[in-house]
């Protein structure tokens, strides 16, 4: 008889189907009905099958010919454990080892499964080392792609099982790290099938801040105001006439030197520091050649013709200040008042004329302003110049950035006349604010070495009583407090600022 049509294979699997359920469900009778049924077809039926999904006919060579463009064959799937619990397996019976990942048949000869082929999964190489990012306090660690890698972990020690897992990302920034010091972190590179082996990635933090980059200076005839700009990773600042980190002034914060004394027309250079908790930087050189000689300039010391005494001069900004407390008048005991009468009186701290000689005369407002009442006049300053209005004070301050920096800036530096620990004070601006105290309204001195408060020529006048705006300064700070609430009758020090 000819070979079945391949179409008619499907017809007779489903007849061999319906006799295995029949043998699996009916009874004992039946199934010797369905014995000798079977036994009739098995001279009918032929022993070629072919299964498609389309309409072809079952190769000649093959007792069963699977045929479909759209599915494939599956054969049974089973871990280790799972093949070695089959019951006598039948040589050359097949599976696929999941524990293995590999195609396995059975050796009858040597009663052992043999392997035909393992789909290997490939774990990912691991990651090169790419370029580390320094500061003095962290490391930015970067490392480059590996093909095949889902993702990374990294870690502070060579622990896959503890690393943190960075997903896909290639960098890690650690921070807390101390300064001048090596480390030594570890990544790997992982997918479905495993991790690779660990990559050591190796960096030591910084030593210390880069130098600062010159800024624009400003400069007069005998001054010049040093600029620089700041460093990322920078505490602070030094400043010095010569190279020499040691001798230098502590600038802290500050990015700025009023420089005063200098000879008109002559070029100078300074140097400046950057330092944090690591070290210092090399020092940046700073240039720049003074104004051409010609007369008078803010930088130059003034004298005083009505008693001959000397004044240092500073310029901030746009305005020219006394770099001095102004020291006039006849000095007269605290307990007698400063009145109108044609003379200029000062009181000296406890009496005594060598603390005027440092620190500057006090003065009642009234006395101070000469008995005017209005702003920005003389008073008892010098020719040319004449006493601040608070909203001269307050450009002074604004230029120094503002209440809350500026006393840092404008105090004298070292302990010498105020009190430790002198919070802030750089004297970056020249100012040179010293701590002279003042008189209360009752009379009496106090906070010599932790205060300083300069009048402005600004009356005040609010509701209950009179009393002036003026500016305090402290020992153990370094902002500007701005008051509009001392009394006439207090003594406090003066600036004088040029016209």
């Amino acid at each position: 008889m000819e070979s079945d049509k391949f179409h008619n294979g499907q017809a007779q699997t489903n007849l061999y189907l319906a006799i295995f359920v029949a043998l699996k469900h009916c009874a004992m009778k039946t199934l010797l009905l369905v014995g000798t049924f079977i036994v009739f077809l098995s001279g009918q039926l032929h022993a070629q099958i072919g299964i498609s999904t389309g309409s072809g006919e079952p190769d000649n060579s093959a007792v069963l010919d699977l045929q479909s463009t759209e599915k494939g064959l599956l054969i049974p799937r089973m871990s280790a454990a799972e093949r070695n619990n089959i019951a006598s397996p039948a040589p050359f019976l097949m599976i696929i080892n999941t524990t293995t990942h590999c195609l396995e048949a059975y050796n009858a000869i040597t009663s052992g499964w043999e392997t035909i082929h393992c789909f290997e999964c490939p774990v990912p190489d691991s990651p090169a080392t790419g370029t580390h990012v320094p500061d003095a306090t962290q490391i930015i660690w970067n490392w480059n792609t590996v093909a095949g890698a889902a993702g990374y972990k990294w870690n502070t020690v060579d622990d896959y099982s503890t690393a943190t897992d960075m997903g896909s990302g290639t960098t890690k920034t650690e921070t807390g790290l101390t300064c001048n010091t090596p480390y030594v972190r570890y990544v790997w590179a992982y997918n479905t099938c495993g991790n690779s082996g660990s990559t050591a990635l190796a960096q030591a933090t910084n030593i210390g801040p880069s130098p600062p980059l010159a800024g624009t200076h400003v400069p007069l005839q005998t001054q010049v105001e040093w600029n620089w700009n700041s460093v990322a990773g920078a505490t602070g600042y030094k400043w010095n006439t010569i190279n020499d980190y040691a001798s230098a002034t502590d600038m802290l914060t500050g990015l700025r030197k009023n420089e005063t004394g200098l000879a008109c027309n002559t070029m100078y250079n300074r140097y400046v520091w950057a330092y944090n908790a690591c070290g210092n930087s090399t020092p940046a050189t700073l240039t720049q050649t003074t104004s051409a000689c010609a007369g008078w300039d803010c930088g130059q010391p003034i004298t005083d013709a009505r008693d001959s005494k000397t004044y240092s001069t500073v310029q901030i900004g746009t305005q020219c200040w006394m770099g001095q407390n102004l020291n006039i008048g006849i000095r007269i005991a605290d307990g007698t008042p400063q009145t109108n009468n044609g003379l200029i009186e000062k009181y000296c701290y406890n009496n005594l004329e060598s603390n005027c000689d440092i620190y500057g005369g006090i003065y009642q407002w009234n006395e101070m302003m000469q008995y005017s009442m209005t702003p920005g006049v003389q008073g008892i300053c010098p020719t040319g110049w004449h006493l601040p209005t608070d909203a001269e004070l307050t450009t002074l301050t604004t230029y120094l950035g503002g209440l809350s920096v500026a006393g840092g800036k404008m105090k004298e530096t070292g302990t010498t006349h105020w009190t430790s620990p002198n919070t802030g004070a750089t004297n970056e601006s020249g100012f040179a604010a010293l701590p002279g105290g003042y008189r209360t309204y009752l009379g009496g001195f106090g906070s010599l070495g932790n205060r300083g408060s300069f009048w402005s020529s600004t009356f005040n006048d609010p509701p209950g009583y009179d009393c002036s705006w003026n500016i305090d300064l402290f020992y153990n700070t370094d902002d500007v407090n701005r008051e509009g609430g001392a009394m006439p009758v207090n003594g406090f020090s003066v600036r004088c600022v040029k016209n």
